[in-house]
């Protein structure tokens, strides 16, 4: 009768204790690298996300030789000294699988460095287009505010595979930004590991 006893009071909490383990081996940091830009583009993207809730995150990425999406043509650069930092919050719409599939990401990106064109161009009050080699090292610090969406697909809790469209908006118009344009949009193909 003792050890029925004993069994029916100590087996219900190694249960739960087997399932507060594997609660707990829920992984909540994630690596990621873009392979669009890093192989059409040239520039060096990798982020970190930090899963907070079953539906939200916090992701911080790092674009080293970053470009505007224009400037992929590498021939246009002699010198690229630009890196970027961007720090999104991410909401994710899935009801099945734990922080994937479609998602919405309002975000804040500081670029700063300098370049150096091979040619500069502008154009007058005409229309005309006019070239000058070289050009002359451009300084970069622009914040940019904007947001992103897309959709990631998750396989065995560890791996992802993710396609993101981030558009934004320039909100300090000088030197690089003033020739490329007031706004940037970024295309994603992205591949994570998850810990």
């Amino acid at each position: 009768m003792k050890k029925a006893l004993f069994l029916m009071l100590v087996l219900p909490s190694l249960l739960f204790a087997q399932v507060d383990s594997l609660k707990s081996k829920v992984n909540k940091n994630e690596i990621i690298v873009n392979a669009f830009e890093l192989i059409v583009g040239g520039i060096v993207p990798i982020s970190y996300e930090r899963f907070i809730d079953k539906n939200q995150s916090i992701t911080v990425k790092a674009f080293f030789l970053d470009k505007s999406s224009g400037d992929f043509n590498s021939e246009k650069f002699d010198q690229t000294k630009v890196i970027s930092f961007q720090t999104q919050y991410n909401f994710y719409f899935s009801e099945k699988k734990q922080n994937a599939g479609f998602f919405f990401a309002p975000f804040l990106k500081f670029t700063g460095g300098k370049y150096t064109p091979t040619y500069e161009s502008y154009y007058d009050y005409n229309g005309n287009r006019f070239l000058n080699t070289p050009g002359k090292a451009l300084r970069v610090n622009a914040l940019i505010s904007g947001f992103g969406i897309g959709y990631k697909f998750l396989s065995r809790n560890k791996v992802s595979f993710g396609f993101s469209i981030d558009i934004g908006r320039v909100l300090n118009k000088a030197g690089y930004y003033q020739l490329s344009g007031p706004s940037e949009a970024r295309l994603g193909a992205n591949m994570g590991i998850r810990f």
